[in-house]
C-alpha cells in the first residue's frame, strides 16, 4: 500500500484506481454499490483532500504520521469492500448460472450429489474469499 508523502511540498493521498475501476465495472449489476455508499466514499476522499491542505502547514506537522496511518487504513478498508463486492457479484452470477442449468434439466434428469458439489464449490470458494476480505477489516 502507498502512504502519504511527507515532503513539505506535497502531501497526497493517492486514490486506488484499480479498486475504483473494479467497483465501476460491477456498477451495472444488481449488486452494485448504493448511491449512499458511493456518496460516503466520495465524502471520505473529500475529507482527505481537505486534510492534505492542512498538512502542508508547519503548525500541523505532528498530525502527518497519524493521518498517513488513517489514510492507509481507509484504503485497506475500501480495497476489502470493493474486492468483496466483486467476488459476491461473481458468486451471484455463478449461482444464477447453476439455477438456470438446473431449470433447463427439468424434473426428469437428476444430478448426483457429487456433480452438484463440483458445481457449487467455485461459488463457495468465492463467497469464502469475500468473507476473508471483510474479516480482515472488521
Amino acid at each position: 500500500m502507498t502512504s502519504i508523502s511527507r515532503s513539505a511540498s506535497h502531501f497526497a493521498v493517492p486514490h486506488s484506481t484499480s479498486s475504483r475501476q473494479r467497483w465501476l465495472v460491477h456498477s451495472g449489476m444488481s449488486t452494485h454499490p448504493s448511491h449512499a455508499s458511493l456518496l460516503a466514499m466520495a465524502q471520505l476522499h473529500a475529507a482527505f483532500e481537505t486534510l492534505q491542505v492542512l498538512l502542508s502547514q508547519p503548525d500541523h506537522a505532528d498530525l502527518r504520521a497519524p493521518i498517513a496511518q488513517l489514510a492507509h487504513l481507509c484504503r485497506e478498508i475500501e480495497h476489502a469492500v470493493v474486492e468483496s463486492v466483486c467476488l459476491l457479484a461473481q458468486s451471484q452470477l455463478g449461482l444464477q448460472a447453476l439455477l438456470d442449468l438446473l431449470s433447463c434439466l427439468g424434473e426428469d434428469i437428476r444430478l448426483p450429489s457429487s456433480r452438484l458439489k463440483e458445481l457449487l464449490q467455485p461459488v463457495d470458494k468465492q463467497i469464502t474469499a469475500s468473507l476473508g476480505y471483510l474479516s480482515k477489516v472488521l
